[in-house]
C-alpha cells in the first residue's frame, strides 16, 4: 500500500469511528461495522448484484425509526476511484430496490463533489443522501 493510500485508509477509519459514535448517540440501533476490529462479530451483510458475485460490504449499517441505513465513508481522494463509484452505484441501487436509505459520508470539503458524483450516477435522491463531516460532524 502506498503512502497516500495508507493515509486515505487511516482517514476513512477515523471517519468511520466518529460516525459510529455519533450514530449511537443519536439513537441508531443494530449498528454493524465492516472496518473496525471491535465489530468483528457484527459485520454488515455483503451486498452484491443478483446477476454476478460482484459486491461490497458497506462501511456501516444501522436502524432508526423503522428505517434501515447504509453508510459508505469516503475521502475526497477516494471519491473518484472507479471501485468507489461501483460501490456507490450498487449501494444506491440496493437502497432504492429495498426502500432503505443510503448515505455517502465525506469530509465537508468534498460535499459538492460527492453530490455531483451521486447525480452523475443517477442515484434516486429519495433514497440517497450525502452527509458532510465537519466540526459539528454530520450535516445534511
Amino acid at each position: 500500500m502506498t503512502g497516500n493510500a495508507l493515509l486515505n485508509e487511516r482517514a476513512r477509519e477515523e471517519l468511520v469511528q466518529k460516525l459510529v459514535h455519533r450514530l449511537g448517540d443519536r439513537g441508531y440501533l443494530d449498528i454493524r461495522v465492516s472496518r473496525l476490529d471491535v465489530y468483528a462479530d457484527n459485520r454488515p451483510r455483503f451486498i452484491h448484484w443478483e446477476a454476478s458475485d460482484e459486491g461490497y460490504l458497506p462501511d456501516i449499517t444501522a436502524r432508526k425509526d423503522r428505517s434501515d441505513y447504509l453508510f459508505q465513508v469516503e475521502t475526497c481522494e477516494t471519491l473518484s476511484d472507479p471501485q468507489t463509484e461501483r460501490k456507490i452505484y450498487l449501494f444506491a441501487a440496493y437502497a432504492r430496490h429495498y426502500r432503505k436509505q443510503f448515505c455517502l459520508v465525506v469530509p465537508d470539503g468534498c460535499r459538492v463533489a460527492a453530490k455531483n458524483k451521486i447525480f452523475e450516477l443517477k442515484s434516486d435522491e429519495q433514497f440517497t443522501h450525502v452527509l458532510g463531516v465537519g466540526r459539528q460532524f454530520v450535516s445534511t
